[in-house]
């Protein structure tokens, strides 16, 4: 399992800067030992070299996309790994989004998850890729 967090490039940034709450990885997962962590500064965790060696050195096929935001680093991270050949799993009910310009979230989740089915990667649910893997 490979886990992502957003930081800013900007050390002064408010949301996503290095001392905000925000880049923090929720108390409810424990990276475990066997685990990686990455930092990334863009919407897709591919352009940090890091996550593409930790792929290759473990032989990793498929890429199972989860997590915020819907509409930007889950979205662009899933497109990134399919051009790269890997297969792609975006798990649609493990992604979400927030109110952005009065559109609703799930509309936004749905509208993506749509598009990724469409185009990029095989859409699935948490069940459907638990019994996967």
């Amino acid at each position: 399992m490979i886990h992502a967090r957003h930081v800013s490039r900007g050390r002064d940034a408010t949301v996503f800067g290095w001392d905000s709450e925000y880049i923090d990885i929720i108390d409810d997962v424990e990276i475990q030992d066997d685990e990686h962590l990455v930092t990334k500064t863009t919407s897709s965790c591919f352009p940090d070299m890091r996550l593409s060696d930790i792929l290759q050195r473990n032989g990793i096929e498929t890429m199972v996309c989860t997590g915020l935001l819907s509409f930007s680093c889950v979205d662009t991270t899933a497109r990134d790994a399919a051009a790269r050949g890997y297969e792609t799993k975006y798990v649609e009910d493990a992604t979400a989004a927030f109110p952005l310009d009065g559109y609703d979230p799930e509309e936004i989740t749905e509208t993506v998850a749509t598009i990724q089915d469409l185009v990029f990667s095989d859409v699935v649910g948490t069940d459907g890729i638990v019994n996967q893997f």
